[in-house]
């Protein structure tokens, strides 16, 4: 049993998620229960699609005594905003640009969260990434794709060239530079007090006008999805974020990166890319499986290879 203390600060994290990967965030849940003591309130952004599904299988033990908040994602916020100009179209899912509604999503959020994608299962003590420290003049913290970790993966999209058109004048006016390094959107800690007073969903929602009527970003190489967009907006407005609360390229199919010791001692893991924790052929899926819940109603498949017995 777990024991809380009732007057602690609460740790807000927030997850989005449609129906295809529903059972990665109800792992991650699990997975940040079993890691700490802190007192948590989960906001589960979900699609209304999806609403029923989740409220079943968080009547599961023991997520049913966890402290949930559930919110619907209204599609049409981004139905028609869209487009994909190459790269990978799992990624241009509506869901996946929850994250630039947050204010809206949670109104009565005035102060800090934490972010964090449903192909991640987090190993260390939430509260110490609720502990990160925004640097003055700094709305958000991630995790750069320069850092030695990051080169450790052999990352090899880790500047703004590889996500954002630098042959449209309108990057180059926003004085962004092909050099700089990129930093990974998935994970983050951000002030939702700061984000509302410096307009940032209405400057992301601006570039994704933009780029429905013109390319400034989402090119083959870096794929789209939300990340141009924070890549432009949150230049030069970021803290970086302890690089083991975002190990990540655990879903790219280019061979196992990490040692098993290294990664029992990240914080954070994260299956970015193409294959995720769920599907066949994922790497480390043994971290992963053991905070999976099974899906109640059989609708999410874990997809696991076993081998024959002679």
């Amino acid at each position: 049993p777990k024991f809380f203390c009732f007057f602690s600060i609460v740790v807000h994290v927030v997850v989005a998620s449609d129906k295809h990967a529903l059972g990665g965030m109800i792992t991650l849940v699990n997975s940040i229960y079993h890691n700490t003591n802190a007192s948590v309130q989960y906001h589960l952004i979900i699609t209304a699609q999806s609403h029923d599904h989740l409220k079943v299988w968080l009547n599961e033990v023991p997520l049913k005594f966890l402290d949930f908040d559930v919110v619907v994602f209204p599609e049409e916020w981004v139905n028609h905003k869209i487009v994909a100009h190459g790269g990978r179209e799992d990624l241009e899912r509506p869901i996946n640009y929850a994250q630039m509604f947050l204010p809206s999503l949670l109104p009565n959020i005035h102060n800090k969260i934490i972010y964090i994608d449903p192909d991640c299962i987090v190993q260390g003590d939430i509260s110490e990434l609720w502990a990160t420290e925004l640097q003055p003049g700094k709305i958000a913290a991630f995790s750069s794709d320069c850092s030695h970790l990051a080169k450790r993966a052999s990352m090899f999209h880790n500047r703004f060239v590889s996500y954002l058109n630098f042959d449209n004048p309108l990057i180059h006016k926003a004085g962004l530079r092909p050099e700089t390094c990129s930093f990974n959107t998935g994970v983050f800690v951000t002030d939702l007090g700061l984000w509302r007073h410096y307009n940032i969903t209405e400057e992301l929602q601006d570039w994704m006008t933009i780029n429905f009527q013109q390319e400034v970003y989402g090119n083959r190489e870096g794929g789209g999805g939300p990340q141009p967009l924070f890549l432009i907006v949150f230049n030069n407005k970021y803290t970086e974020l302890d690089p083991f609360w975002n190990v990540r390229q655990l879903g790219v199919p280019t061979g196992q990166q990490y040692s098993r010791q290294f990664l029992q001692s990240a914080h954070l893991l994260h299956w970015n890319g193409r294959i995720k924790p769920w599907d066949a052929g994922a790497h480390y899926q043994y971290l992963w499986d053991k905070y999976y819940i099974g899906d109640p109603v059989r609708e999410f498949h874990v997809i696991r290879k076993f081998k024959k017995k002679n």
